[in-house]
């Protein structure tokens, strides 16, 4: 859905300039298609994902990590985070992604506590765990710095990115 909202969007206002001929209300749908509703939808699946993985985790589904897959679980988190945050910003829902991301991650220190292990033992026997942690902290930095340099949360369209 999202792919096709974006290629007629991006169609009918960038390669052929038909913003002016377009009717208003056909417009709208266009822009409702592309930029809220199929964002909602993606970000839902984003979130649903991360559930998964709570549950996988706490059922003990997932090996314990080695020292050489947290490496990998690291590069996970990072590169799932820094695709979430500019996703949540392209998408334009900033103010609802934050208090679900502040959500997951007092999910996630409740998760932890309720364990009773040590952070560090913890973190290595549930992988799919230290991944969101990792998203949930690469995804608030990049926020920050993001609204900082920019002046708050301009799309990378916006931005001639």
């Amino acid at each position: 859905m999202h792919s096709t909202a974006i290629s007629f969007n991006t169609f009918a206002t960038e390669v052929r300039d038909y913003k002016e001929v377009l009717p208003d209300d056909l417009y709208t749908l266009i822009y409702d298609l592309d930029e809220r509703l199929s964002h909602w939808i993606s970000m839902s699946g984003a979130i649903g994902l991360i559930s998964v993985w709570f549950i996988f985790d706490r059922q003990r589904l997932s090996p314990p990590l080695v020292p050489s897959n947290l490496i990998l679980v690291v590069l996970i988190g990072s590169i799932w985070g820094m695709i979430m945050a500019i996703a949540v910003i392209e998408a334009q829902i900033v103010v609802i992604a934050i208090p679900i991301i502040l959500f997951l991650a007092a999910l996630w220190k409740w998760y932890w506590r309720r364990s009773k292990q040590s952070l560090a033992d913890f973190a290595v026997q549930r992988p799919f765990t230290g991944i969101v942690a990792i998203l949930i902290i690469f995804s608030l930095t990049f926020f920050l710095v993001w609204g900082l340099l920019n002046g708050g949360f301009l799309q990378l369209s916006e931005l001639g990115l």
